[in-house]
Parts: C-alpha cells; sequence; structure tokens
C-alpha cells in the first residue's frame, strides 16, 4: 500500500471511498468528511440536482438501477484492511456555526448516508472509525476539526 486518500467535501469523501475501494492495495487509509456516502439514499435528490444543472444522473451513473457500483455503501466489503474515517453533523446548528445558523438539510442528508454506510460497513467487518459529532452543519469549520481528528488515523 501506498497512499492516503483524504477529502473535507462531500463528493471528495465520495470519490476517496470510491476510488480505495476500485483499487485495492494501493491506499492504506481513506478519510470522508460530510461525504456522500450512499447515493442511493437520496436518489430524488441526485436527480434533482443534476437537472437543475441541465444534466441527468444516466450520463453519470446510469439509471438508478446501474449505481450499486458507484455507491460507497453498496462497495464497502472491497475496503476491507484500508483504515477508514467518516465524520457528519447532525443537521442541527452546532458549536461551530454562526448565530444566525439555521437546520441543514444537506448535511442532515449527509448524515443518514453515513449513518447507511456504517450499518454497512458493521454488517460487512469492516473498521470504520465515525465521528458522527452530533449538531453540525455542511461547513468548512467542521470540515477542518474534523480532518484534524482523522490525521492520526490517516498517517503511519
Amino acid at each position: 500500500m501506498t497512499g492516503v486518500l483524504s477529502s473535507g467535501t462531500p463528493w471528495g469523501g465520495h470519490g476517496a471511498f470510491m476510488y480505495a475501494a476500485r483499487h485495492p492495495g494501493v491506499f492504506e487509509a481513506a478519510a470522508s468528511l460530510s461525504g456522500v456516502l450512499d447515493i442511493r439514499a437520496d436518489v430524488g435528490g441526485y436527480q434533482s440536482f443534476f437537472q437543475s444543472k441541465g444534466e441527468s444522473t444516466d450520463a453519470v451513473w446510469g439509471p438508478p438501477s446501474d449505481w450499486p457500483p458507484h455507491n460507497p455503501a453498496d462497495q464497502v466489503s472491497r475496503l476491507g484492511g484500508i483504515r477508514l474515517y467518516a465524520s457528519t453533523g447532525d443537521g442541527d446548528p452546532g458549536l461551530l456555526d454562526g448565530g444566525d445558523a439555521t437546520y441543514d438539510w444537506v448535511e442532515a442528508g449527509i448524515h443518514r448516508q453515513n449513518t447507511n454506510f456504517a450499518e454497512a460497513a458493521e454488517k460487512a467487518g469492516v473498521p470504520l472509525t465515525k465521528d458522527f459529532y452530533g449538531p453540525g452543519t455542511h461547513t468548512w469549520p467542521y470540515w477542518i476539526a474534523s480532518l484534524e481528528k482523522a490525521l492520526p488515523l490517516l498517517l503511519p
């Protein structure tokens, strides 16, 4: 194994876990900070997101029935032997948010996806270090704090 993957953005977390799953033996560790770890948990949301950009999920992953090869929760068994870290808030404003912060539906959805991934990892017997820290939104202050917590796992 030769490397470490880490990301602080939702699609980067998805990519880090999928890249590690697709290239066994290359990476020692991967981290996902508020990452998209179960795309099938929100099919309608992703279809709407791509449509708002004038694109289609079919052009990216094909129809939803074809999504499992692109979904970390479906590919978790391929991540065995890799040190994995996943973090997410629950969407409620937390300590790192300003006083005007409101409920964050994006982070709440990401939390649901991370929970699904954690359950799939447990079922597959794949160890996962998770930091589901409760109140927190989909913003950089939380990703920075999570990266600081992930570093000991990421570094050999």
